[in-house]
């Protein structure tokens, strides 16, 4: 009944697995870049998770009902560098995330909204889409971008400019940024200004911008996440620096008018 599962599969984690109720030890290999949502909900035998570097999303209740999160003392739950939680009942309204966390995982703060002062170190990377929006410290916020320590996490209100120049500094798009259910209008955005700091632009970033036309996307930049540019279709051209060791899925889907996509890598991605 002991069961050590490897899991290796180029996007997401699979619980294919020979009884997965009686899994213990879950082992990602690195280039995993997504834990989805109940992946291993309800493996109660479930004890060690040993995650990679590469895994920027964990989605919600991935690992509840499990052996492991069981044992965990109520209040942040962390998961190696992965803010995977806050569990238990009492009201929270003062959070300060630790230093060297890399990501907060979906929905970490849903049974907390009372939270309205928070600090998110500069070591974060990832926060999923719809993690922050029900806390107070959101619902305080002016409209305009939402900037959460080095990640634009979201544009609150109507995204109405042409041009946008995202702050330097960032090291992240947030996923889903600029897709109008949560911005708003999206049609007149033409032009994005990236800095030399980005490194991800998220999952579905830029989904269905319609007029885009033009994004620089800088060296440096590591990972292109899945429908980054989706619907995008007056994009003519993307230029993918060598930096750049993961595109992701429909990256580019729909861009009717790509023309050209340019790879300075030794091996494209």
């Amino acid at each position: 009944n002991f069961i050590i599962a490897n899991f290796d599969e180029p996007h997401k984690p699979s619980l294919a697995v020979d009884n997965p109720a009686f899994l213990k030890k879950a082992v990602v290999k690195e280039g995993i870049t997504e834990i989805d949502t109940c992946a291993f909900y309800n493996c109660k035998e479930l004890e060690t998770i040993e995650l990679p570097e590469s895994v920027i999303f964990v989605g919600e209740k991935a690992f509840d009902s499990t052996a492991w999160y069981e044992a965990q003392p109520d209040g942040a739950v962390y998961l190696d560098d992965i803010l995977y939680s806050i569990k238990g009942t009492a009201k929270i309204t003062d959070l300060t995330v630790k230093d060297g966390t890399r990501d907060i995982a979906h929905k970490a703060f849903r049974n907390n909204p009372d939270i309205e002062t928070l600090t998110i170190p500069d070591s974060v990377i990832g926060i999923s889409a719809n993690t922050l929006q029900t806390t107070k410290w959101y619902k305080n916020l002016p409209a305009g971008p939402v900037y959460a320590g080095r990640v634009l996490y979201a544009i609150k209100g109507n995204c109405a400019d042409e041009v946008f120049r995202v702050a330097d500094g960032t090291v992240t798009i947030g996923e889903e940024l600029f897709y109008k259910e949560n911005c708003g209008d999206n049609s007149k955005l033409k032009t994005v200004i990236l800095p030399d700091s980005i490194k991800n632009i998220g999952y579905m970033a830029f989904v269905g911008c319609t007029n885009l036309e033009s994004v620089n996307i800088p060296d440096g930049i590591e990972n292109i996440f899945y429908g980054a540019f989706l619907q995008c279709k007056k994009l003519t051209e993307a230029n993918i620096p060598d930096t750049t060791g993961f595109i992701g899925d429909y990256a580019f889907s729909g861009c009717e008018n790509l023309d050209t996509i340019i790879s300075n890598a030794v091996e494209p991605p």
